[in-house]
Formats: structure tokens, C-alpha cells, sequence
């Protein structure tokens, strides 16, 4: 009944020592930020969606509401919401600075991320935009 417990006691003692000691990882070891194709926020990136222009939400909930108009091929409810200002375009390989991001376990199609606008006619607007149209330049 002795040997177990010293047998365990033994064991524990080998793993908190182990997890004592530290081991300092090189710099060279870390991912440069640079090189990375993931964006951050805050990061400069460009929209683009293989097409000449790129529509964006004003809002969450406009950007939810272009994405069920845009899968219904919907060009009245697309004129529509343009019209009122529930959307805006920009062209293409356009300059913007990510806000947000927010992406979802269960519904690939809920991803977005949130840009500011750096350059064209819409310099300053902030809008919603699927999350794989904002890429590294």
C-alpha cells in the first residue's frame, strides 16, 4: 500500500519540477506580423470580390439584410437599399482600415468584418463587408 503512494507522490513531485523550469523561446520562433496573411484590427487591407465594385452593409443589420436580397438576386431590393443609404459601393482593390471582425462556429455565411474607407468618393464611410473580400494589398 506504501509503494503506490510513493510511487504517485513521486511522479507528481517529477511533473511540478518539470513545470518549473523555463525555457526561453527564440524571437525568430514568433509569426512576423508582416509576413502574415491574417488581418488584424486595425491593419490596412483592400476589398475586393473578384468583380469591379464592392457593395457594403452601413450597418450589421444592413449588411445581414444585403446578403438575403443578394442571394435572391434581388436588383430592385438591391436599388432600394442603396437608395435610402442601407448600403454603398466602393470600387474594387479599394484601401480600408479593419474596425471589427466577427465570424461564427455555426453560420459560414455570418461572417463579417467592419472597414473604414481610406480612399475614393466614399474616404471616410465605415460599412459591413463579408469577411473574405478584405485581403493583405
Amino acid at each position: 500500500m506504501k509503494k503506490p503512494l510513493l510511487k504517485t507522490i513521486l511522479v507528481l513531485c517529477i511533473l511540478i519540477l518539470s513545470g518549473c523550469t523555463t525555457q526561453e523561446i527564440p524571437e525568430s520562433s514568433y509569426p512576423n506580423k508582416a509576413e502574415s496573411k491574417i488581418i488584424y484590427i486595425g491593419d490596412e487591407a483592400i476589398i475586393t470580390n473578384g468583380t469591379e465594385l464592392v457593395l457594403l452593409g452601413r450597418t450589421k443589420d444592413d449588411f445581414a439584410e444585403l446578403q438575403k436580397i443578394s442571394l435572391a438576386q434581388d436588383t430592385f431590393g438591391l436599388a432600394q437599399m442603396m437608395e435610402v443609404g442601407k448600403i454603398f459601393e466602393v470600387k474594387s482593390g479599394t484601401k480600408v482600415k479593419l474596425l471589427d471582425s466577427e465570424t461564427s462556429l455555426f453560420d459560414y455565411n455570418s461572417d463579417k468584418r467592419q472597414v473604414r474607407i481610406l480612399e475614393g468618393l466614399q474616404m471616410g464611410k465605415s460599412g459591413w463587408v463579408n469577411y473574405d473580400f478584405v485581403k493583405k494589398p
